[in-house]
């Protein structure tokens, strides 16, 4: 099971998915709901390890959700 911990506003997609084949980040709007305005600030991360867009999640990782700070 891939354990999904959303922080601030993403905590409500926070949950844990068994995942049949490795999954690219950039999928990870429709995988776990999250709505599509969120996803250009979406900050995702393994360990202690960004990762960019292409990368893929693999089952048995523990991955948390940031959503970049954005003002003006």
């Amino acid at each position: 099971m891939t354990r999904f911990n959303g922080r601030g506003l993403l905590k409500p997609f926070s949950c844990e998915l068994m995942l049949t084949e490795p999954v690219p980040v950039y999928a990870l709007n429709i995988l776990l709901g999250i709505p599509e305005d969120y996803g250009s600030n979406l900050i995702v991360v393994r360990g202690s390890k960004k990762l960019d867009a292409k990368d893929l999640i693999y089952d048995n990782e523990e991955i948390a959700l940031f959503l970049a700070t954005m003002g003006g």
